[in-house]
């Protein structure tokens, strides 16, 4: 019993990780810029979200929104897009926030 419990509970956070990752996906279709709180030039502290692997900015949202409430400027790198590419090629990508 406590065995069929464990594929249970296991199986839950499976469904659960799967929601999450099928709502980053459904955001990046419908909202390809950053919401416009992001990029407030009157706070002075920056963060700069760079996805995982094989997922966009849309996925760290949640993290970039609280962290824009906190008082910082939130960016995003377009280019990384999914982020598919070599470390090298990324912080290429990411060059050019640094730049700007």
């Amino acid at each position: 019993m406590k065995r069929n419990l464990s594929y249970i509970i296991k199986i839950w956070y499976w469904i659960i990780d799967y929601i999450y990752m099928f709502e980053g996906y459904l955001q990046a279709l419908l909202h390809k810029k950053a919401p416009n709180h992001y990029s407030d030039t009157t706070k002075e502290k920056n963060i700069l979200l760079i996805p995982g692997l094989f997922t966009s900015w849309h996925f760290l949202q949640e993290i970039g929104n609280y962290f824009s409430r906190q008082g910082y400027q939130v960016h995003v790198v377009p280019e990384i897009g999914y982020n598919k590419n070599s470390i090298e090629q990324e912080s290429k990508n990411s060059s050019i926030f640094r730049e700007a």
